[in-house]
């Protein structure tokens, strides 16, 4: 009885070696390798967050996303079409 006992666990103990080969393999391949072209950047000679942070401040910048840029559509369209109808003799909305 303790033969087949010990197979088991020689064979459990090749199964981890092939799993943590595995993985190794696998973390080795999500090594990011740089390329001549992209930059690279030294975390650790980085210039001081005071430095970053007063410098002067570019222009106000609204971040236009869609919905904005619909609501602004939709009400430069509604105020053309009143003005064209104000405007229009033949229609009186006052």
């Amino acid at each position: 009885m303790s033969k087949p006992n010990e197979q088991n666990k020689v064979n459990q103990a090749d199964e981890l070696k092939q799993l943590f080969e595995e993985i190794e393999r696998e973390q080795s391949n999500h090594l990011h390798i740089y390329k001549d072209d992209e930059p690279k950047m030294d975390v650790l000679n980085l210039p001081p967050r005071k430095e970053v942070h007063n410098q002067e401040q570019k222009l106000l910048r609204i971040p236009l996303n869609k919905s904005l840029l619909r609501f602004l559509f939709v009400i430069i369209l509604i105020g053309i079409i009143l003005y064209v109808l104000i405007t229009n003799d033949h229609f009186n909305l006052f």
